[in-house]
């Protein structure tokens, strides 16, 4: 059997019986099907196309909008709202406290290591100025870590 071959609901025709047969299966089909029941004229190829496009780039957005945790407590939260009240809770300041004054200490043993290699290393190789500016550096700790401190502040 040769002819042309067609698809009423969607308004497309087709070579063979065997496109014709993959088509029924297809998504945009079926989506003309439900149009065609809600007396709704049926679209294109492409207008479908870009309806799926945007349907998946919004279902995208909300996933990342929904989700956000917070590294410090390692909880995960469903909604920004949840995330907010979590992160004015007492039990994340607590942390958030704890987690700074940790760094600290770090920072503080840390700036002592420097000190102490700065101070007992041998600089018989460098010439006088840069001895000098070394003993300097050390005396008014100029010396710098490489760990920020994040800044907490609480209200009372």
């Amino acid at each position: 059997m040769s002819g042309l071959y067609t698809c009423i609901t969607c308004r497309v025709g087709f070579s063979t019986l065997d496109l014709q047969r993959g088509h029924y299966k297809t998504d945009w089909h079926r989506y003309n099907l439900k149009r065609k029941v809600a007396e709704l004229p049926p679209v294109t190829a492409d207008t479908f196309q870009q309806k799926v496009l945007a349907q998946r780039e919004k279902a995208i957005e909300d996933e990342e909008a929904t989700t956000a945790t917070c590294e410090i407590c390692n909880k995960h939260f469903n909604s920004k709202n949840q995330y907010e009240n979590h992160l004015k809770s007492k039990k994340h300041k607590d942390v958030v406290t704890k987690h700074t004054s940790k760094l600290r200490e770090e920072i503080e043993k840390n700036k002592e290591k420097i000190t102490e290699n700065a101070e007992g290393t041998d600089n018989s190789d460098l010439p006088e100025n840069e001895k000098r500016l070394m003993k300097d550096c050390v005396k008014r700790k100029h010396l710098k870590t490489k760990y920020q401190l994040p800044v907490v502040r609480r209200s009372s």
